[in-house]
């Protein structure tokens, strides 16, 4: 009786665990997400827009080499930031898998 009782506290306490991870994992793969559309439907698209013009106005000769340095390094620290939104919202759907997968 009394090994029967260890035995389903500790199924419960497993189980309210697991429930815990994947509301977690799901909260996370929502954050993620959110972050890849916005990147999406909104960052690469100025990002696109500033690395064009930056380098017409430099073969144009309206801004100097340092000016577009500066517009690049902007372009390149969103592309970073979409490649990070990218390895997140991957490894949240592998947890999720994870999660949802485990015996």
């Amino acid at each position: 009786r009394m090994n029967e009782e260890i035995t389903k506290r500790a199924y419960t306490a497993a189980y309210d665990g697991l429930q815990k991870d994947l509301a977690m994992a799901i909260t996370q793969f929502k954050n993620a997400r959110t972050a890849v559309d916005g990147y999406e439907q909104r960052y690469l698209k100025t990002a696109e827009t500033i690395n064009v013009t930056a380098n017409r106005k430099l073969a144009a000769g309206t801004i100097n080499y340092l000016e577009w340095v500066q517009l690049m390094n902007q372009v390149i620290s969103t592309r970073n930031g979409y490649a990070e939104a990218i390895k997140n919202f991957n490894e949240a759907v592998i947890q999720l898998h994870y999660l949802t997968n485990k015996k």
